[in-house]
């Protein structure tokens, strides 16, 4: 059983962890439901991790190096430069695990690295994640990834803090950003990944009037019914200021949904077109598969819709989606910073007299 897309780069992943994960994952499913008065109306795990590998490989084109000569550029699970460390192996988190799948991708390419992914809920391992690779779950469930870490002392402080699309499922920015603070070394960076995802652009008058529209609209309006941010990601450089971190930098990307993109327009990035048009693909695909689980739930119990209605405007929207005259792209900001020293600089004091 594999959920990987048709485009999965296997020389980055091991599947057999993700197959393990997932046969693990559903078993637990299925024995809830059984047990359970009430079946779950929640995504099954296959079809979350499904969405969630479709998003990361959105993110491996996004952060894709550039600078050199094209089309194959090479691939970067961040953008922010590690630390130095001389003393200890470099220790990385990542907040927000999902499936593992960015966490055990880092923990292959930098075996050097202690790494430690961070979930609500357990993520199993299976028999081909890395020895350097640990899952912790949070104490407080109730308060999701803002709860307590008392893992932090087990491990000690942390030299880089990965965060990516907790847009929708952090209730409270601020306070998780002085936790991830708390849980660094001085000197340490942060990297927050998130693609502003209820509130798609168009270059055109394609998008108006779209039953496209209407859902997202409504996804906006949901959020702020349940007391939910989702306007989140063009204020992140903000908010890590005003949390305490320096040397603060803002990348900001185009990521079109849908291939209404050419694959062989001209443009001055060698091979840009063909990127696009793989970056489209991924994104619809994850908003697809997002539309029918959490768009459907969001309509009906927030928005009080029956079945019937929710469906009607979720396969319209997908019907949108698929529609390659319908341009729309989501804004993405990749934002890090580093935790100063106490001199408030990203420099130690200097020992010598």
């Amino acid at each position: 059983m594999s959920t990987l897309s048709p485009f999965h780069d296997d020389e980055n992943f091991d599947t057999a962890t993700l197959n393990s994960v997932l046969e693990t994952e559903d078993n637990h499913s299925n024995q809830n439901s059984e047990s359970d008065e009430e079946p779950t109306t929640g995504p099954t795990p296959t079809t979350e991790y499904s969405r969630l590998d479709y998003i990361h490989n959105c993110w491996k084109i996004i952060l894709r190096d550039r600078t050199g000569p094209g089309p194959n550029y090479p691939e970067r699970l961040h953008l922010v430069p590690l630390p130095l460390r001389i003393d200890r192996p470099l220790r990385v988190l990542d907040v927000g695990s999902g499936c593992g799948i960015w966490a055990m991708e880092m923990a292959k390419k930098c075996p050097h690295l202690q790494v430690v992914g961070l979930e609500v809920t357990p993520i199993p391992s299976g028999p081909g994640t890395p020895k350097n690779l640990t899952f912790e779950v949070c104490t407080s469930l109730e308060r999701g990834i803002e709860g307590d870490w008392p893992f932090v002392e087990k491990y000690g402080l942390f030299d880089l803090i990965h965060m990516r699309t907790l847009t929708g499922s952090t209730r409270d920015w601020p306070a998780l950003l002085q936790k991830a603070k708390a849980a660094m070394d001085y000197g340490s960076v942060i990297e927050i990944q998130e693609g502003y995802l209820t509130g798609p652009e168009s270059n055109d008058e394609s998008f108006e009037g779209t039953r496209l529209q209407q859902y997202f609209k409504l996804l906006r309006e949901a959020g702020e019914i349940a007391g939910i941010e989702t306007d989140v990601p063009p204020r992140l450089a903000v908010m890590v200021r005003e949390a305490g971190f320096i040397e603060v930098v803002e990348d900001k990307e185009n990521c079109p949904v849908g291939t209404w993109v050419d694959a062989n327009v001209e443009h001055p990035i060698a091979g840009y077109g063909k990127m696009m048009h793989e970056l489209g693909t991924f994104a619809r695909e994850a908003t697809i598969k997002g539309a029918r689980e959490y768009g459907m739930r969001t309509l009906m119990r927030i928005h009080g819709w029956t079945d019937q209605e929710a469906t009607a405007l979720v396969e319209d929207a997908i019907r949108d989606l698929n529609d390659g005259n319908i341009h729309i792209y989501y804004r993405t900001f990749v934002v890090h910073a580093k935790k100063p020293y106490p001199n408030g600089t990203g420099f130690p004091d200097d020992p010598s007299p």
